[in-house]
């Protein structure tokens, strides 16, 4: 039965008692909210009359705001636990007065003023213990948890407002309605010992720690500069605005819609103890249709739809009941009208909108709803009491004005979703290091104090603090920086003079040519040979190229191949001559060292009329010559075409050296040609991943012309995962309806496999003997990953620098990061194929996902040896590899003829034909053990 419940339920083992210690006290607190609310709202209508509620909107606002601010204050000064004491504390000590006032009878301009006390009370309390408590409950849980968990929770709300409905039913006639309030005296009461007691260890958690801000920079400024702080902070966020936008729309509608059902029912019900029985028995009935709804549905729409489109629910049922009034101003239009108030609001739209505050950072999430508590939502009642006085006494203006406010609503909300992604998004990549590394700071300029210790850094004995101070005086630095800086270069340590010669020489300037020839006459070899190829790329004059041109007689064959390189780009005739015998000689030299020089240096001189002295080098059987011929060609192309190359540089995408490929694959890249095509799709499968992202970017610049090729690449079953994967990345660029539907089709078909190899995991996993099963299992997990990744490659392509961050986050220890992924996902296209990924993703046990692979694709669970017998035939190596050793270790002799016939089939896979060989030899060992004891049987 509870195994029955938790899988209905959507509960985790464990998860138990803090669920329901929660549960309890949530439905406390909402039991006397609840039995406030009605009590507050018949005395208001039966003793002050519906047309002043506009104005108690207005007063209820203008009461808001300082209470906000300080429950804003206290935030910042009290922990979780001492905040919730002293709120209810609060709260049972302003019932009393209340009930003071209104026993007494004071009256002010002939009106009883502690029914309009009671009023606005009530509506200060169901603020400030409905949103801190709210909070507080789905801050206890990572976002994946919370997503299950906080819906249930929150359905407490619901159920305590069926039992203040029951209690409001049964006993207003019997004691009347006004001594219904110390009823609920006594429910604030009992809710605070039940969170003393059983709910307190939940929030002494480290998390709260974490959350508790620091006294903010503005804490010494007044309340208005606050205000306008925290507005600031709010416009430069868009999802803040956003948020804000949305809550001011639903205040309005929320109090149009409250207008319109209180004056249906007070015209509707004469006696007060009748409309108190009649919210009641409207609240127990309301609610018990809400909490079905919020236990069995809510949580289910929010992993369905994510939390961004669950979050269009409430607003439209707001739009129906606002057309529903409009149509017939009668009883049943305003039933469903304070049904959608009551019941949807807080079934559907209170979880979600606790849940939409998790695309927001931690420190941030109490500040912002704090705003919203304090300014937003004040400012929407006093807007929705205005626009009310104005048009309460015209019916047409009225439904017009309710209407247009809520379309208003639902579109911003539909707009909502991209930028709530894109904030999770931002949540998923920040942390601290990121912060420090990517941010952009503007340093502005070095002052004169600073900039004379940063050149006092220059003479550190340690050349990592000297770099870093000539970086800062070339960036920073003021106009003479530059000149204190080669002041200092020019008596450096050699190894300082030669950091700063690259940095230096990116200035053409008298002083840095002047510095530059100083170094060529250094005493210090090392610093001649840097300064030489830093006069490569220099801007060569006559007295620049009469020194260099020394160098080609030097006994140093690096400084003379330095000399040529710098003196064939920048030389005479004469010159240049000398140069190339330099460079003939080293490459038709017998020593390999020498040889790679010369091949370097053709490379520095950026020539591509030398392409063909490279030829040779391409196809050497030296890795080492074809590594320093690649680089160079890479050196030498830039616009140029290299088509009778080609071949050579196909050739080179099977190279068993990683960078010989990745530089064969940006040579290919520069050259459009369609032939080049089917080479670079094999390189979307190369084993490292850097090269398989050259081979997809250029891929990516064939545009259209590449599509059938893509296709077949996704067609073709023994196509490799990478290469599939690729593929799909690159369609996915294409808007056409016929590759949409073929890539979610295809889509369909990975999602199938991976519950096949999720389900054959954990037949391995419960069925083998372990550890001789591990190895299966271990492979069938990584391509289940693998598989994964192709099909969220059609959710978020990998062309959009967020899928980066989203792949990472996927398999995160992390359960916050994991799960807000998730969310991500959930709103970034093919909803259906992130339905069906959703129970792979969020880890469910093996029998859930066997569960929802038999009812949703009908695959069978198969048995041990079904799995081991079917993967003998995969068309993977991997899998089928794994498999035959599976065999071999558990020692099933059965299917030793399926392995010796897989050797005599597939004799040209090496790696392969070892395991058949040594598989066979185990089996054999295991079939003599086995058969003395067969024959013994009887």
């Amino acid at each position: 039965m509870k195994e029955r419940l938790e899988q209905l339920l959507n509960i985790r083992p464990g998860e138990w008692r803090d669920l329901l210690t929660l549960w309890v006290f949530n439905s406390l607190i909402w039991t006397g909210l609840a039995l406030g609310e009605s009590v507050a709202e018949t005395l208001f209508l039966k003793r002050v009359g519906v047309d002043l509620l506009p104005y108690m909107f207005i007063l209820c606002s203008l009461v808001a705001i300082p209470l906000s601010l300080v429950f804003h204050e206290m935030q910042q000064r009290f922990g979780k636990i001492e905040l919730s004491a002293i709120l209810v504390g609060a709260a049972v000590a302003s019932l009393g007065l209340c009930l003071t006032v209104i026993e007494r009878g004071w009256m002010v301009f002939d009106l009883p003023i502690g029914f309009p006390f009671l009023y606005v009370l009530q509506n200060a309390l169901a603020t400030l213990l409905g949103a801190h408590f709210s909070i507080l409950i789905a801050s206890q849980f990572t976002t994946l948890d919370a997503k299950r968990l906080v819906p249930l929770i929150l359905s407490g709300s619901v159920a305590g407002a069926m039992a203040g409905g029951v209690v409001v039913s049964l006993a207003a006639e019997r004691f009347g309605v006004v001594n219904l309030l110390y009823l609920w005296m006594v429910l604030l009461a009992v809710a605070l010992l039940w969170f003393m007691l059983f709910c307190r260890h939940r929030f002494a958690a480290p998390v709260g720690v974490e959350e508790r801000e620091t006294t903010p920079k503005y804490a010494v400024e007044s309340w208005l500069e606050r205000f306008w702080y925290e507005a600031r902070a709010v416009l430069d966020s868009p999802l803040l605005l956003l948020l804000a936008a949305s809550t001011l729309f639903m205040t309005i509608s929320r109090y149009f819609i409250e207008y319109q059902y209180s004056e249906i029912f007070g015209a509707h019900f004469h006696d007060e103890v009748e409309l108190a029985t009649f919210f009641g028995r409207f609240t127990i009935i309301s609610n018990v249709v809400a909490l079905v709804f919020q236990s069995l549905i809510t949580s289910r729409m929010i992993q369905w739809l994510g939390v961004s489109n669950a979050n269009l629910f409430y607003p439209i049922s707001t739009f129906l009941a606002f057309l529903g009034t409009t149509v017939s101003y009668t009883l049943w239009p305003g039933v469903y009208a304070r049904f959608n108030q009551e019941g949807f609001r807080r079934a559907v739209f209170q979880p979600v909108s606790n849940l939409f505050y998790n695309a927001i950072p931690a420190k941030r999430r109490a500040r912002s709803i704090a705003f919203n508590e304090s300014i937003v939502i004040p400012v929407g009642s006093i807007l929705a009491g205005a626009l009310l006085i104005g048009v309460q006494s015209r019916p047409l203006a009225f439904s017009a004005v309710s209407l247009l406010i809520c379309a208003l609503w639902i579109a911003l909300t539909w707009g909502q979703r991209e930028v709530y992604s894109k904030s999770l998004l931002d949540l998923l990549k920040r942390s601290l290091i990121e912060r420090f590394t990517h941010e952009e700071k503007d340093l502005g300029t070095l002052d004169p104090q600073t900039q004379v210790l940063v050149i006092e850094a220059m003479k550190d004995p340690n050349d990592d603090v000297a770099e870093l101070a000539a970086d800062l005086l070339i960036k920073f630095g003021s106009t003479t920086a530059r000149l204190a800086l080669l002041r200092q270069a020019a008596t450096a340590r050699p190894s300082l003079q030669k950091i700063l010669l690259r940095k230096l020489s990116a200035f053409p300037s008298p002083d840095t040519k002047s510095f530059l020839l100083r170094c060529l006459a250094s005493e210090d070899e090392s610093v001649r040979l840097t300064t030489l190829q830093t006069l490569i790329r220099y801007p060569h004059d006559e007295e620049i190229r009469m020194r260099v041109s020394e160098f080609l007689e030097s006994p140093d064959v690096r400084q003379q191949a330095a000399a040529a390189a710098a003196v064939i780009r920048g030389g005479d005739l004469v010159q240049m001559m000398k140069a190339l015998l330099i460079l003939q000689r080293l490459t038709f030299s017998k020593d390999p060292k020498e040889i790679i020089l010369g091949i370097q240096t053709l490379g520095e001189t950026r020539d591509e009329r030398f392409w063909v002295n490279l030829r040779t080098y391409l196809s050497s059987p030296q890795p080492e010559l074809r590594l320093a011929a690649m680089r160079s060609m890479d050196l030498m192309i830039q616009a140029g075409e290299v088509v009778e190359h080609l071949e050579i540089l196909y050739r080179l995408l099977k190279d068993k050296v990683r960078e010989i490929r990745a530089l064969a694959i940006r040579i290919i890249g520069r050259v459009h040609h369609r032939q080049s095509i089917p080479h670079l799709i094999d390189a979307l499968s190369d084993p490292s991943p850097r090269n398989r992202r050259l081979a997809l970017e250029a891929l990516s610049t064939y545009g259209a012309e590449v599509i059938p090729d893509l296709l077949m690449v996704i067609d073709d079953p023994q196509a490799t995962l990478h290469g599939q994967l690729g593929a799909v990345r690159l369609l996915t660029l294409s808007q056409e309806p016929s590759i949409r539907q073929k890539l979610t089709s295809f889509g369909m078909q990975k999602i199938r496999t991976i519950f096949e190899l999720k389900i054959d995991e954990g037949v391995v996993r419960t069925e083998l003997p372990q550890p001789q099963a591990e190895f299966m299992a271990m492979v069938l997990a990584e391509k289940v990953q693998d598989l994964t990744r192709v099909v969220l490659a059609l959710v978020a392509p990998e062309q959009n620098q967020a899928a980066r961050t989203l792949f990472k986050s996927l398999y995160s220890a992390n359960q916050e990061s994991m799960s807000n992924a998730i969310e991500v996902l959930q709103t970034m296209g093919e909803g259906t194929l992130i339905y069906h990924l959703l129970p792979i993703l969020e880890g469910l046990s093996f029998k859930q996902i066997t569960d929802y692979g038999s009812r949703v694709f009908g695959i069978p669970r198969p048995d041990g040896r079904q799995v081991l017998g079917r993967h003998l035939k995969s068309l993977d190596q991997d899998i089928k590899e794994a498999a035959i050793y599976t065999v071999a270790a558990v020692g099933l002799t059965e299917l030793t003829p399926a392995i010796r016939k897989i050797k005599e089939t597939d004799i040209k896979t090496p790696s392969l034909q070892e395991v058949c060989d040594w598989a066979l030899d185990q089996l054999g060992k295991a079939g003599l053990f086995s058969a003395p004891t067969a024959a013994m049987t009887p």
